[in-house]
C-alpha cells in the first residue's frame, strides 16, 4: 500500500474561523443544460508548506463544498501511508499497520480542529484513490533495467494507454495510464534524493542505500477513481470498499501482481529481450516440424518487435485480427518449446525474469 485518498462527509459550516482552512478557492463550470456548477475548496497550503520545510509530513487535505449534480460537503484527505506512520514510504506496509494508520489520521484530523469526526467515520471513509507499490532492491542501475523493459510498451486488452520513457530523478521512468489507472516504474531512491525537504527517516533511508551502492526500483499501480477501486476489490467480494476493507495485504498484493502479469507476464513480452529472441529464432529455424511459411511469418514478427517494440509493432503490423493470429502462433510455439527454453536458460538473467520473480509470477515457459 502506498497512497490513499479518502472522503468523509463533513459540513463546511463547521470550519468557520478555523485557521487550518482559511484559504478558499473557487471553481465553476457549466453543464450541457447551461446550469452553472461551482465548488469551494477550503484548506491551508501555506501552513502545509511551512511544516514541510521543517521536515514534518502533513497530508493533503481540504473541505470541499459543491453543487455538482447535488449539494455535497466533504473532508478530503490524501496521504502516503508510509509517511503518515513512519515518516518515509520505503518500509513495506503490512496488515498490522492498519490500527496505526487510523490512529494517526484521527490525531491529524483533531489537530486541524475537526473534532466531530470519529474513529468510525475514518474506518467507514469512502476511498477515491488508492496506490499500491512493491519495490525491487537492486545492485544494477535502475535506468538499465527500465531501458531493457522499455520495449514492452503495450498493455494488452486496454484502450487509450500511453507509454513514455524519459529522464527523471537522474534516471528513467516508465508510465502506462489513462483516466482510470496509472502504472509506473521508477527509481525511488533517486526521487527521495531530489526531494528538497526530507524527513529524518528519509535521510536515513537515503544514506543506507547510498552506502550499499544500491537502488530501489519501484512498481506502482494507482486506481484513480472510486469505480476502478470497486471493480478491483469487487472480485474479492467487497462491493463498497471503505478504508477498513481495502487494508488487506493479500488483496492489494494480488491486484498489483495481476497488473504486472498483464503487462510483463505473457511470453510475447520476452521477445523484447534480445538474447531470448535470438535463441528462440534459432530454435524455430532448427525445428523441422514447423512449416517454412509459418517460420517466415513468426520470424518477421520477432524482428519487428525487436526493432519497434510491442506497442508500435501492433500498430504497424496491419489488421488486429492478423496480429492476434500471429501472436497466437508464437505463443503456441513458446508453450510447446517450454522445456527446451528452460533447458537453455533463455533470458535467465534478464530484468523481465527478475521482475516476474519479485511478484511470484510463474508460467510454463519461464
Amino acid at each position: 500500500m502506498d497512497t490513499i485518498k479518502l472522503k468523509i462527509s463533513y459540513s463546511h459550516k463547521n470550519i468557520k474561523h478555523n485557521p487550518y482552512f482559511k484559504e478558499v478557492s473557487h471553481e465553476t463550470s457549466s453543464d450541457k443544460n447551461g446550469r452553472t456548477n461551482y465548488r469551494q475548496i477550503y484548506t491551508n497550503n501555506n501552513w502545509r508548506q511551512e511544516e514541510k520545510q521543517k521536515g514534518n509530513y502533513i497530508p493533503k487535505y481540504s473541505v470541499t463544498y459543491s453543487n455538482y449534480y447535488h449539494i455535497t460537503s466533504n473532508l478530503i484527505i490524501e496521504f502516503s501511508v508510509g509517511k503518515l506512520i513512519n515518516s518515509e514510504n520505503v518500509t513495506p506496509i503490512r496488515d498490522r499497520d492498519y490500527t496505526r494508520v487510523v490512529k494517526s489520521l484521527y490525531t491529524f484530523i483533531r489537530k486541524i480542529g475537526l473534532n466531530k469526526i470519529t474513529i468510525k467515520d475514518i474506518e467507514e471513509a469512502v476511498i477515491d484513490t488508492v496506490a499500491i507499490r512493491k519495490d525491487l532492491t537492486t545492485n544494477k542501475f535502475s535506468y538499465e533495467i527500465l531501458s531493457e523493459i522499455s520495449r514492452v510498451n503495450f498493455r494488452p486488452r486496454t484502450k487509450n494507454f500511453y507509454y513514455t520513457l524519459y529522464k527523471e530523478y537522474n534516471g528513467s521512468s516508465i508510465n502506462f495510464g489513462n483516466t482510470n489507472i496509472k502504472f509506473t516504474a521508477y527509481n525511488k531512491i533517486a526521487e527521495i534524493q531530489q526531494t528538497p525537504y526530507k524527513t529524518i527517516a528519509e535521510q536515513k533511508i537515503l544514506s543506507k542505500y547510498q552506502k550499499r551502492h544500491q537502488e530501489l526500483l519501484r512498481f506502482e499501480f494507482t486506481l484513480k477513481k472510486s469505480q476502478s477501486i470497486k471493480n478491483r476489490w469487487g472480485k474479492y467480494g467487497i462491493q463498497e470498499p471503505k478504508l477498513k476493507d481495502i487494508f488487506c495485504e493479500k488483496i492489494w498484493s494480488d491486484i498489483l501482481k495481476r497488473e504486472v502479469d498483464k503487462i510483463y507476464g505473457n511470453p510475447i513480452t520476452f521477445l523484447s529481450n534480445r538474447a531470448y529472441a535470438d535463441k528462440l529464432q534459432k530454435i524455430i529455424l532448427d525445428d523441422p516440424n514447423i512449416k517454412a511459411s509459418v517460420k517466415e511469418k513468426v520470424l518477421y514478427l520477432i524482428i519487428l518487435i525487436q526493432t519497434k517494440g510491442l506497442g508500435q509493432s501492433r500498430k504497424e503490423y496491419g489488421s488486429r485480427q492478423t496480429w492476434s493470429t500471429r501472436i497466437k502462433i508464437v505463443e503456441n510455439i513458446l508453450q510447446k518449446k517450454a522445456k527446451q527454453i528452460k533447458k537453455q536458460s533463455i533470458g535467465s538473467k534478464s530484468s523481465l525474469r527478475e521482475i516476474l520473480r519479485l511478484f511470484g509470477i510463474k508460467h510454463s515457459w519461464l
